[in-house]
């Protein structure tokens, strides 16, 4: 993964898309995502009968040589919610990786797919948590996509929320801070908002 990104810092964005696309595909296969383990069979009324019978031996033995037992307090335990298959933070690391290739090649329309998909699975993994970098990461890339697909306004919207987040997250001396306050001006110039545009 770090090779793909220096790739892409070298220019080789078609190399980078390469090995990125193959990451995805292992981190797809190979990353196990917790999920919520079958129930098992309700056991039958024989196999009820015969374990009543060997807890009550048991329960008498001990009482024969420690004395009467307290009752336990049951206690339910509320089972765990499912994770999302193919869901992991790893695997949108690789669609932001190949949203920032495709766009930096000129493939705008498929980059921007990829950067969609980013923002769609972080906002499921951080759906507790929707105030952090990771999001503003993918908010920023999707924003990039619009800007080049010529729309301006959803790509205004997106930068907008990927600086509020960059802000919040990492503060303004952070550079993916500049980085959101560079895109956001340059598309406020676009739309003839100087001012505002100078203000950031």
């Amino acid at each position: 993964s770090c090779y793909a990104y220096l790739l892409r810092c070298y220019g080789k964005y078609n190399e980078a898309i390469n090995l990125q696309t193959k990451i995805y595909k292992w981190r797809k296969e190979f990353i196990i995502v917790p999920t919520k383990p079958e129930a098992p069979p309700p056991p039958t009324e024989e196999e009820i009968r015969r374990e009543k019978a060997k807890q009550k031996l048991l329960d008498d033995w001990d009482e024969e040589i420690d004395g009467p037992k307290p009752v336990p307090e049951v206690v339910k335990e509320e089972p765990k919610e499912i994770t999302n298959s193919g869901i992991h933070q790893l695997i949108s690391e690789c669609l932001i990786e190949l949203s920032a290739n495709h766009l930096l090649l000129g493939e705008y329309a498929k980059g921007n797919s990829y950067a969609k998909a980013a923002v769609k699975m972080r906002k499921t993994i951080y759906k507790d948590c929707v105030v952090n970098s990771y999001l503003a990461e993918a908010l920023y890339w999707r924003g990039e996509g619009y800007r080049l697909l010529g729309d301006m306004e959803r790509a205004r919207q997106n930068h907008d929320d990927a600086l509020d987040l960059r802000k919040r997250t990492l503060g303004k001396d952070h550079p993916a801070f500049g980085r959101s306050q560079y895109a956001l001006a340059g598309i406020l110039c676009n739309k003839g908002f100087y001012e505002e545009a100078e203000a950031l």
